[in-house]
């Protein structure tokens, strides 16, 4: 299944600007109903978070790859400045249900933030904790994305500006893949 492409392809095209996974493992079962998934931990070169990882869960698929995903794409953000940009994207053409944060590390410099896209800083969640532990599930819609599209996290407080701590998101979002012959 992974010499079509369908789920390596997604891992390689759909993590814009990561050049890298480290320790990556793979796991795809058959056609006919079987359920498949697809994992990866590694550092971001980017910007040097500390996990990336993604699981997609087949719900059905063709005699020909073409299959119905549900995916969810975690990565852990190291805030600095007014505004850090993630290295995972929501996928050109996946349905986006929710992006999910947790701040794992006191944030500091601001009193709250905001999980969006650019354009739409809270589209995710506004006024977030900066608290270790503090969660948010910023569920939408659904909407359909129609390109690659970084989660933007945006300082929000007297300096406007991130002085750190981290934040942890996830993406859940339904991604259509074509037949792949």
């Amino acid at each position: 299944m992974l010499a079509r492409g369908g789920l390596l392809r997604r891992v390689q095209v759909g993590v814009h600007g990561l050049k890298a996974l480290a320790g990556c493992r793979f796991i795809l079962m058959g056609l006919g109903g079987h359920l498949s998934a697809v994992a990866g931990l590694g550092i971001d070169p980017g910007t040097g978070g500390l996990a990336i990882q993604q699981e997609a869960t087949v719900l059905s698929e063709t005699v020909h790859g073409a299959q119905s995903q549900f995916v969810t794409v975690e990565e852990e953000l190291s805030l600095a400045g007014a505004s850090v940009d993630s290295t995972v994207v929501i996928p050109d053409r996946a349905i986006v249900f929710c992006v999910s944060s947790r701040t794992v590390e006191d944030v500091t410099g601001v009193w709250q933030y905001h999980v969006g896209i650019a354009g739409e800083a809270e589209k995710f969640g506004g006024y977030l904790g900066i608290v270790e532990g503090s969660i948010n599930a910023g569920v939408i819609g659904p909407q359909a994305f129609y390109a690659d599209t970084p989660i933007v996290i945006t300082a929000h407080g007297d300096s406007g500006a991130f002085t750190g701590g981290k934040v942890r998101i996830a993406l859940h979002y339904f991604l259509p893949v074509v037949p792949q012959s």
